[in-house]
């Protein structure tokens, strides 16, 4: 699934069918693989009423993309519409990451840890600025001798990446790719809203990839203005 709309549609649309379901999805929503020990801690610790038939329904949900014994994985534009709910949670995000890299840290590979560290700090203005580091100093590592036995994840990586962070120059596009555009950004009551003018009072250019939803960047509500 490539669309964010069509991966945004599916979620609301179980989440009117099997709420718990996704409540429960969007905990492993910053995972690149849910495996069941990751599944079953998330359960225990952020819906505790639930047993472990839940657990199940989730395996056999429309949101996982693929599953084997290792674990379920999240189609990437699903994962990013459940991920963005979880945002609006802040603590909750944040105890999900903690939870995310402990249970990962001891066997996954550190590849999959950086892709699972990209998604958590995509969410935040804050955190997309560490992301956009850490992409820029990976490209550098990628253009080294040392860096070669990488380049083949690395382009799988750049499919995988969320949209916030698919920018031209920081691991996304890539060369030759089609030029993006820019909106603007503003804060309005203490949230983040784009709009349509990239210039004006108070906001900010943002540049975001050809063709993209503003609404994947920072939050659903977009005011359109005259540009």
């Amino acid at each position: 699934m490539s669309d964010l709309a069509e991966a945004r549609a599916l979620v609301d649309r179980l989440r009117d069918l099997e709420p718990d379901v996704v409540r429960l999805a969007e905990h492993l929503s910053l995972s690149l693989i849910a495996d069941p020990r990751l599944i079953r801690a998330a359960r225990r610790r952020f819906m505790p009423g639930h047993g472990p038939e839940l657990e199940a329904d989730f395996w056999h949900s429309p949101l996982v993309a693929s599953s084997s014994t290792s674990g379920a994985v999240l189609d990437a534009r699903v994962a990013e519409v459940l991920a963005k709910a979880l945002a609006r949670r802040p603590r909750q995000l944040a105890e999900t990451g903690e939870l995310t890299e402990t249970e990962h840290r001891d066997w996954l590979p550190e590849t999959y840890r950086f892709e699972e560290r990209l998604r958590a700090l995509s969410l935040s203005p804050a955190g997309l600025a560490k992301a956009r580091d850490e992409l820029e100093a990976l490209n550098g590592y990628l253009a080294t001798p040392a860096g070669e036995g990488l380049r083949v994840w690395s382009e799988g990586l750049r499919t995988r990446l969320p949209i916030a962070l698919r920018r031209p120059g920081h691991g996304g596009d890539g060369p030759g790719s089609t030029p993006g555009r820019t909106i603007g950004v503003r804060r309005l009551d203490g949230a983040v809203q784009f709009v349509g003018a990239s210039t004006g009072p108070g906001i900010v250019p943002f540049p975001i990839p050809a063709g993209a939803d503003p609404s994947a960047f920072v939050g659903d509500r977009l005011v359109e203005l005259d540009t």
